[in-house]
């Protein structure tokens, strides 16, 4: 069997972790993908530094990041029109965010 890092192994279920919390987003009626676009780059560096320090400094925080779009309205004059969503949508994802990330106790390699 391979031996993993401590983060290679908070990584992989953080990977798993994030697929099980896309489907509540979408059971909540609020559309959501995991994005692998050109600005990954910056959003992992963050995500990794986060989960690095809190994985090596703070054990018992959870952390993570979470892109939330544009309000509707705030791109009704954007050329081109970026993703967005009604601010009831955001909040209602943001919930279901929450509410997913608490059902599971312990650290996320507990998975």
């Amino acid at each position: 069997m391979a031996q993993y890092s401590k983060m290679e192994k908070l990584l992989i279920s953080l990977h798993y972790q994030l697929r099980q919390w896309l489907k509540k987003f979408v059971k909540a009626g609020v559309p959501a993908s995991v994005s692998n676009t050109a600005g990954t780059y910056v959003c992992n560096h963050l995500m990794y530094g986060v989960l690095y320090t809190l994985a090596n400094k703070y054990p018992d925080v959870r952390g993570g990041f979470m892109h939330v779009p544009f309000i509707t309205s705030q791109v009704i004059n954007r050329k081109p029109i970026a993703p967005s969503l009604s601010l009831e949508q955001i909040v209602t994802g943001i919930e279901a965010a929450v509410k997913a990330i608490g059902e599971k106790p312990g650290r996320y390699q507990d998975c």
